[in-house]
């Protein structure tokens, strides 16, 4: 009985792998922190501030990649790959105008808070 459970453990585990690769806009720009998960799970994982990420997916699961002011890719591990290079077109994802944190922590618009407001720029 043990041994079936060990091979049926094993069978799994050879059937999962890793796959690496990079995110990239149409220019080949590496872009930063991109969201990898797994189609129809809560599994994934953030590209790094080069764009590379590695997550375990085995083929034929679908990836979804996207990220800030990006339109959003999916892409299907195919069998026999451990690199996957994704490239994002810009412009298509959706882009935020403001983020508003309060004190509790709650993100709400602008205008819908009932007090004075900051606001911080680059500039």
């Amino acid at each position: 009985m043990m041994a079936l459970l060990l091979s049926f453990s094993l069978l799994g585990f050879a059937q999962s792998g890793k796959v690496a690769g990079k995110v990239t806009d149409e220019t080949g720009a590496p872009v930063p922190f991109a969201s990898v998960s797994q189609k129809g799970t809560n599994y994934g994982v953030s590209a790094d501030a080069e764009g590379n990420f590695s997550i375990n997916a085995r083929p034929g699961i679908v990836l979804v990649v996207s990220a800030t002011g990006y339109g959003t890719q999916e892409v299907t591990v195919p069998s026999g790959t451990t690199n996957l290079n994704v490239v994002l077109t810009r412009g298509e994802g959706k882009v935020i105008d403001e983020v508003v944190v309060t004190a509790s922590g709650l993100r709400i618009n602008k205008k819908e808070q009932g007090y004075a407001s900051t606001t911080i720029t680059a500039e």
